[in-house]
Parts: structure tokens; sequence; C-alpha cells
């Protein structure tokens, strides 16, 4: 059994990159506003979410979603284009041992990291900056944003066993006490993609009527209030694509085409005024949202719950996601924009500005606001100096830690793979081979 080198597997789409690397930048700009920003008097606009159609430009849980359902359409894409054949088949038994791993030793990487730091007292500025914005702040009011001082750990089998607990996406862990918050994507990504890679091998096998397999199944995630379902449609997606749907869109100058790309644009940016109490729509559509959560909580028959966490898919916001990926997949000139040299950068080293975006925030904004206020040159002096700086050093750390431990990461997922399945599963098969022929 012969394996292909990593860089010949996948051959991930410009544009699509370029989504995922925009996506990865929004979540910074999101963390760097609300986690510092939100409350100051006057400054409404950087509010966590601003009723004005801006607010789609820095909102952290649509590039999340994005996120989400780009996995879902570009980790199946290759399995999809080969068909029912022997490799897609491999190609996906292969993905499924090699996403732990592919996952797993960035964010290992970036925990150590980040504990380091709160070792070495990185992380003491954090109310100190809290403070010289607000000064209403102090440690004893127990400011509660997620942009806050990780927790410590008392030992490094502490810190193996929350890793372990973490990544199984233990129900007992609470994400408020993640030492890098981040992360708590990371074990929806896992997952998701597993049941992705399980749904194109059972896809492949339906030469026809394949949508409503992903109906089905992404329907039933959705009641669930899970976020799996928008992996489904990014599966979807990547058949759609496979089958030369988007690309007949693509080609299409009719006006009626036109008419729903901006659509498709001015839904998806509508759905930021969702908080409006003047749509009725969006009455209706928080009502949706509050049966599915009493449904999926099992508390249908209780009266329910109102609202959900900040971790949980939101209904408006995905579906705003799904109208902008839509409209990136049929809009010629979009990909071409997002194929440019800069978002395909950004999409290369997303995954590590992504882990390491909040340690630059903790470590070196905090001190950086302290001493800025102290020389009284204004708010908007602050936040545009410290909004430079933090962007000026979120990227090259990011591409270093693409460099260091992202990239490497790929091709040691390679070499455990081949490990498994060429060694392991050979000496086995040759052992019992015998016992097979009496």
């Amino acid at each position: 059994m012969s394996i292909e080198a990593p860089q010949h597997i996948v051959q991930k789409l410009d544009y699509l990159e370029g989504i995922r690397g925009m996506a990865a930048l929004i979540v910074c700009i999101h963390h760097f506003m609300i986690g510092y920003f939100q409350r100051y008097p006057g400054s409404s606009i950087f509010n966590d979410r601003p009723e004005t159609i801006l607010s789609r430009l820095w909102d952290g849980h649509m590039a999340v979603t994005i996120f989400f359902i780009l996995s879902g359409r570009v980790l199946t894409l290759s399995a999809l284009k080969k068909g029912p054949t022997k490799q897609s088949f491999q190609s996906l038994s292969s993905s499924i041992v090699r996403r732990p791993f592919r996952l797993g030793l960035p964010v290992f990487a970036a925990l150590f990291l980040s504990m380091l730091l709160y070792a070495l007292g990185a992380y003491n500025w954090f109310y100190d900056a809290a403070h010289a914005l607000y000064p209403s702040v102090t440690q004893e009011s127990k400011w509660t944003l997620w942009m806050r001082p990780p927790n410590a750990f008392k030992s490094f089998g502490d810190f193996v066993v929350f890793f372990v607990g973490f990544f199984i996406n233990d129900p007992f862990l609470d994400i408020g006490a993640y030492p890098l918050g981040v992360i708590w994507t990371i074990p929806y990504e896992l997952i998701g993609s597993w049941i992705v890679f399980l749904l194109t091998a059972v896809a492949l096998g339906l030469p026809k009527r394949r949508w409503l397999l992903f109906a089905i199944f992404s329907g039933f995630l959705w009641l669930s209030n899970s976020w799996y379902y928008l992996f489904v449609i990014g599966l979807w997606m990547a058949d759609l694509s496979v089958s030369g749907v988007f690309q007949k869109l693509c080609k299409s100058q009719t006006p009626g085409m036109w008419g729903a790309r901006v659509g498709l644009l001015c839904f998806g940016l509508l759905l930021g005024f969702r908080s409006l109490p003047t749509f009725q729509f969006f009455e209706e559509f928080q009502k949706i949202q509050f049966y599915r959560d009493r449904w999926s909580s099992g508390q249908a028959q209780m009266g329910g719950k109102q609202g959900h966490r900040w971790n949980e898919p939101d209904n408006a916001v995905s579906l705003s996601a799904i109208c902008f990926t839509l409209l990136f997949e049929t809009t010629p000139i979009l990909q071409q924009l997002f194929s440019m040299r800069l978002f395909r950068f950004l999409g290369t080293v997303s995954f590590g500005i992504y882990l390491v975006h909040p340690m630059v925030l903790l470590s070196t904004i905090c001190p950086l606001i302290v001493g800025l206020t102290a020389l009284k040159i204004g708010f908007w002096g602050v936040f545009v100096i410290s909004f430079i700086v933090y962007l000026l050093i979120t990227l090259p750390l990011g591409y270093i830690l693409y460099l260091c431990i992202d990239r490497p990461s790929v091709d040691i997922a390679f070499k455990i793979r081949e490990y498994l399945f060429v060694k392991v599963i050979r000496v086995v098969e040759d052992e019992y081979e015998p016992l097979a022929e009496k």
C-alpha cells in the first residue's frame, strides 16, 4: 500500500483558502474589540452584536460558523471527486486516522506555550488594562469577559488530563476554564470532520438522491442544537461543486442569476438586524430558535429554556453564513478577490493566528493599553495604536506557528497513518492469514 505525499492528497481551492483566512482575521478582530473596547462609554460601535450591517465585518460567531461550513466543504472534496473507488475509501479512512493528530499537535503546542506565558507572569496585566479603560473595573469585580487570564495547572499531569478530556469533548469540562479560550471549536472540528467522512462514504454508494441523505442528517443535527449540521451543509456544497452545479451558476450572467446573488448578499447582511423588533420575520425566527432549543434540551414539556449560550449555534447567524458561502460559490469576482495572495496567505496561517492571537492580547496588548492610557492620548489613540501593534505581532507569530508546528503536524499525521495502516495492519493480516487458510 503506497502513501502519497501530503501535498498531493488534497488540493484546496484558492478562494476557499482565502475565505478561511478572512474568517480567521475576523475572529482576531472580534476578540480584540469585545475583549477591551465594547463597554467604553459612547463606543456602541464595538458592542458584541451591534445593530448595524457593518457588524458582519467583525462577527466572530459568523466567522466560526463559516469555518465549520468550509471544513465540510474542503475535507470531503477529494473523495467525492474520485467517486466510489477503492482510492476514495482509502482516502477517507486515512483522513479519519490523521485528523486527530492534525488538529491535536498544534493545539497541544499552543496550550503549552500559553501555560508557559502564564507561569512567567505575562498575563498579569489583564485587570490593569481593563481598569485603565474602565476605572470601575477591578480584579475583585470579576469582570466576566472571555478574554481573561487562564486558569493554571498544578502539574504537567493535570495539563495532559485536561488536554485528553478536552479533545474527546468531555461534557464535564468547564468551557469557561479553558486556558486558551478559542480552542472550544476544536472538538467540534474533530467530530464534525469524522461525521462528514462517514457520510461521504455512504454518499459515494448513492449515485442519485444524495441530497436526501444530506437533508435528513443536517435537519436532525440542527434539531439537536448541534454545530455538526454545518459540516453536513459544507459536504452538501462539496457535492454540488463536484456535480458541476456551482460551475454552471458561476458562468451564468443572466439578470435572474445576478438578482439571486444580490438577494443572497442582502439577506445575509440583513440577518445582522436579528435583534430589531421592527422586523416581524426575525421575531418568528427567534421563535424557531426557542422551540429548537427546547426540543434539543429535553425541556419541551417543562417550559423550555430561553436563548442559547454563546458556544451554541444561532439560527440567524448560521443562515447568514450559508447565504454568504453560497454567494462566494456562485460569484466569480468574489472568487477572484479571495484568491488574491493576501487572502491565500491568511488562509495558510489561519490556524496559527487563530491559536496565537489570545496570547498576544493577554501578554502584549494589555500592558500596551496601560502604557498608552497613561499617555492620555484619548480613546481612539489607544484603540488605533494597540490594534495596529496587535496585527503586526499576531500575523508573524501565526506564520511562525504555521512553519514550526502546523505544517509539520500534517507530515507527522501522515507518518502515523502510514505506520498504522502499512505496518500494524499488515502484521495483523500476516498473523491471521494462516489461520484463515486452515
